[in-house]
């Protein structure tokens, strides 16, 4: 365990990172039953939203409103943002002071490295600095035989841990700021080390399927108003199996990551399980809207009414959630420095019992 760097010291209460003493102040860190949750830094508290790899996304304060946000590739290259999305290098930013960052690894801000106890890794080259134990080689792999290699080149799919070059491991730094176990399935057993992407990454995905099945629907059935084409068969019927199916697969996302995430409370799920089905509803809604009165304009109508629907609903996502749309700086919507998404949240989680 590093105990000292620079004019930075540490304490430990086991194997757990307790405290950071630094020359502008000290970290205190957190834990939960699933580990690191946040920390206090001077007298105030801050506590961490994760993806479900383990990446800390997004910082808030004791009143529940966010005051830093991080975006990682897979590789753990990142960017810190304020609260309102842009991006914020001040090293006396919270977001910069905090150093737990991708998959819960503690980010040193002066090497750019990531330290996982007995190593430090480097994200912009995807390899450790110092070779791993010859005693986590493995044959079998071509991959297996890299020990500088990360996660055996696939950090996607395989939690990494201290104690090997990928694969069996447990316990780091901070407790588990990195993924303990061994390769993970996220859905079934299956007989290969492979697992399905972060379900974060896929409701991001899903959630641009609804849009684009809405945006079909609604060019769907905006043709269906033009004269002669009202009684093509099925049309009607594929319209609704679209919108159904779009928003099935973001409820049931919604439902899974909010009802298997230990760090929220029963009224904290049902808030967000219903803020989720309020944005579900109206994106839906206003991309079919959007698609089906572009494709009732005579002519262009039906070959412009697809990139306007998805347009339409990428920018609405982007609006709803508080981040700059179609990434233009500063062009957002952060009333009282949290998205709309949020200020739902906080109400329903209020509402139902805090």
């Amino acid at each position: 365990m590093r105990i000292a760097k620079n004019a930075i010291t540490y304490e430990y209460d086991g194997d757990k990172l307790w405290k950071e003493h630094r020359s502008n102040g000290t970290i205190e860190y957190l834990y939960g039953l699933d580990g690191i949750i946040g920390f206090k830094y001077g007298e105030d508290y801050y506590f961490y939203q994760k993806n479900l790899q383990g990446d800390v996304i997004e910082v808030i304060n004791r009143s529940g409103i966010t005051v830093a946000n991080y975006s990682y590739d897979a590789w753990g290259n990142h960017k810190v943002y304020n609260a309102s999305w842009v991006e914020n290098t001040s090293a006396d930013f919270i977001g910069n002071i905090n150093p737990i960052r991708y998959r819960g690894y503690y980010f040193d801000t002066e090497t750019k490295l990531y330290y996982l106890e007995t190593r430090y890794y480097d994200p912009e080259t995807g390899r450790f600095i110092r070779p791993a134990d010859v005693s986590s080689l493995n044959p079998s792999s071509i991959n297996g035989l890299n020990l500088y290699s990360y996660a055996n080149n696939n950090p996607i799919s395989i939690a990494y841990s201290s104690s090997g070059a990928g694969g069996s491991s447990s316990g780091v730094m901070v407790n588990s700021l990195a993924l303990g176990g061994i390769i993970t399935p996220i859905i079934g057993t299956l007989n290969q080390s492979f697992c399905w992407p972060n379900l974060d990454f896929l409701g991001t995905g899903f959630g641009y399927i609804e849009n684009s099945f809405s945006m079909v629907a609604g060019v769907i059935d905006g043709v269906r108003k033009i004269k002669h084409l009202n009684k093509l068969a099925g049309l009607d019927k594929a319209s609704n199996w679209l919108m159904g199916i779009g928003i099935g697969i973001n409820v049931g996302l919604s439902f899974y990551n909010n009802l298997t995430n230990s760090n929220l409370t029963g009224s904290q799920k049902a808030g967000n399980i219903v803020g989720d089905i309020v944005y579900i509803a109206a994106s839906s809604a206003a991309t079919w809207g959007i698609s089906a009165l572009t494709a009732m304009i005579p002519v262009v109508g039906p070959f412009i009414a697809p990139i306007v629907g998805f347009g339409f609903g990428t920018a609405f996502d982007q609006f709803w959630h508080g981040e700059n749309i179609f990434g233009i700086d500063g062009f957002s919507l952060n009333p009282g420095g949290k998205s709309i998404d949020k200020w739902i949240k906080d109400f329903l989680t209020e509402l139902f019992g805090g």
